[in-house]
């Protein structure tokens, strides 16, 4: 969650003027176009370097998430058999609404998981990563609201976790 007063204030005491200046800030920064440092997130949580996020974990004394090292494939399959959706339906490139939510699942599951980053399930499906995120933040949302889905997703977790998901 961003705190955006806290972030202006670094820009000047008066929010008009930290407004203003973080425009030019922005803005000034638009001509340099796409950096893939700017979407190296750590643990899915963190931007920033690895030094940087275990700082972060000590001051506010977190255990770092349990990854898993999982391929990309195990996943795939784990979510084809929860949903009845065939793997290579994940690489269609339509719309459908099966697929766009088997892929943003397999792409969640990856976060969560902490072994795979987004661009590279966007990279795999040929999607957009902005979409991907997107549909992860709906799914996020549905999870709060629907507790059958909550349920489906976390024993997904779990049976990656415990390495139950096999590749077919």
């Amino acid at each position: 969650m961003v705190q955006s007063e806290w972030v202006l204030s670094q820009f000047a005491p008066n929010l008009n003027q930290a407004r203003s200046k973080y425009l030019a800030f922005v803005l000034e920064g638009v001509g340099s176009g796409h950096r893939d440092d700017f979407y190296d997130v750590k643990e899915q949580r963190f931007l920033g370097d690895a030094p940087f996020v275990d700082m972060i974990n000590r001051r506010l004394d977190l255990d770092p998430p349990r990854t898993v090292k999982v391929d990309l494939s195990a996943i795939e399959a784990a979510v084809s058999r929860r949903y009845k959706y065939p793997v290579e339906g994940l690489y269609s490139r339509t719309k459908e609404h099966r697929g766009s939510f088997a892929r943003v699942v397999v792409a969640y599951l990856g976060q969560e998981l902490g072994a795979i980053k987004l661009n590279d399930v966007a990279r795999r499906y040929g999607c957009d990563q902005v979409t991907l995120s997107l549909g992860i933040k709906r799914l996020r949302e549905r999870l709060a609201e629907e507790s059958d889905l909550s349920a489906s997703i976390a024993s997904l977790v779990q049976q990656i976790r415990d390495g139950k998901a096999k590749t077919k």
